[in-house]
């Protein structure tokens, strides 16, 4: 599950990427968003496959973000991010592609505070970018209607095979499906990258 990850600064200040095995979501939760989505079984490695190439879209706007603040020691701020996504062609195309954001209902609300801690100590620990006021929120939403929507994709891709089970491959068919250029290349990888 060796995803790439954070900046690390060498001693001529320029930065190197670090790598980590951590993601956003818990086993549990990824598992109740593909239900939630589809309404079919998955097995630990589609969730796995989801949880990373989420983690991965996640870790693509933070760094965008936070390349938008004015000095290394700046907050990332919801506005960052949105500005981030807005100048981002690729992730505004994936992006204005979700359904209506909030949808989701009682599944959404069950774990979102959860879902915020992960990405605050993802971005603090993992990224080491430092946040401020709503981000984490902001990003957990995000994250959640990205899962759910690749699931339901999934979820669609299964039905047409006549599968009653959402595999590995139909995340990445519908990570396929849903994004463009180096951003479905970076975050098929990332899907393919597991235990």
């Amino acid at each position: 599950m060796t995803v790439t990850e954070g900046l690390d600064a060498t001693p001529d200040g320029e930065t190197t990427e670090t790598t980590s095995n951590k993601t956003i979501f818990k086993r549990t939760q990824i598992k109740a968003v593909i239900k939630g989505a589809t309404r079919l079984r998955s097995s630990i490695a589609t969730g796995a496959a989801l949880n990373q190439a989420v983690t991965s879209l996640i870790r693509e706007v933070s760094v965008a973000a936070h390349a938008l603040t004015t000095d290394e020691h700046k907050r990332v701020t919801p506005r960052h991010a949105d500005t981030a996504i807005a100048q981002d062609p690729e992730l505004k195309a994936l992006v204005d592609g979700l359904t209506q954001p909030g949808s989701r209902g009682r599944a959404k609300l069950a774990f979102m505070d959860q879902i915020s801690r992960s990405i605050s100590k993802y971005m603090k620990v993992t990224l080491r970018i430092p946040t401020r006021g709503d981000t984490p929120m902001t990003l957990s939403n995000l994250a959640f209607d990205l899962a759910y929507s690749i699931a339901e994709t999934a979820g669609e891709a299964a039905r047409k095979a006549n599968s009653t089970t959402i595999t590995p491959a139909h995340i990445i068919q519908a990570i396929e499906t849903r994004t463009t250029g180096n951003l479905r290349t970076r975050t098929t990888h990332a899907a393919q990258t597991q235990n």
